[in-house]
């Protein structure tokens, strides 16, 4: 979106993909990030948002004080393909809404360019915000051991968050452009630039 001033780039891929990579090196081109899982962390402050949450997924979801358990929050919303587009709908409206206020703040701030860090960004239509989208991918073994390594969870559960996401293909078919990103660092940063330079911004 470059209506208001500013242009924003979509980020998404299934986890695992290596985003996080890629958003730090968009980052030292000078683009803002903004990264719609720690909006949705914030999100997690808002008392109505628990309140729904917690009628979808039970008590068992929040901690002694009241709080969410983000653990635990994902392990009941990524236990199934049901439970997790239960959770997409969820949070998907509060989130963009919450993502969009951070754009207009970023612009404020003077940046112009702005990338937007979404897993679920065709899934929340956050794609509508963006002049571009680029997905990254990689094949499910590298993927599988990144989110044990990252998130100290066993293979079972790993697959059982994997399972739960869309196919390669929903990512491919609906992204201006797609970065392969399977463990050459070098060739990641290379196809990350050249979509910039691409770009022109």
């Amino acid at each position: 979106m470059s209506n208001k001033g500013y242009t924003v780039i979509g980020l998404t891929g299934p986890t695992g993909s290596g985003k996080t990579l890629v958003s730090s090196m968009f980052a030292e081109k000078g683009f803002a990030v903004v990264n719609a899982d720690e909006v949705a962390h914030k999100a997690l402050l808002n008392p109505e948002y628990i309140e729904k949450l917690t009628e979808a997924f039970g008590e068992g979801i929040l901690l002694e004080d009241g709080s969410v358990s983000r653990p635990a929050l994902a392990e009941a919303a990524f236990s199934s393909k049901k439970n997790t587009e239960l959770l997409n709908r969820i949070s998907h409206p509060l989130i963009i809404r919450m993502c969009k206020e951070e754009f207009e703040h970023l612009y404020e701030e003077g940046f112009e360019r702005i990338l937007f860090d979404a897993p679920t960004l065709f899934e929340s239509e956050g794609n509508k915000l963006c002049a571009f989208t680029i997905a990254v991918l990689a094949d499910d073994k590298t993927r599988l051991s990144r989110i044990m390594a990252r998130d100290n969870i066993t293979p079972e559960q790993a697959k059982s968050r994997m399972k739960a996401q869309k196919s390669y293909e929903f990512y491919s078919n609906r992204a201006d452009f797609v970065i392969m990103n399977e463990g050459d660092i070098d060739t990641l940063r290379r196809c990350t630039e050249e979509i910039i330079k691409e770009l022109q911004l």
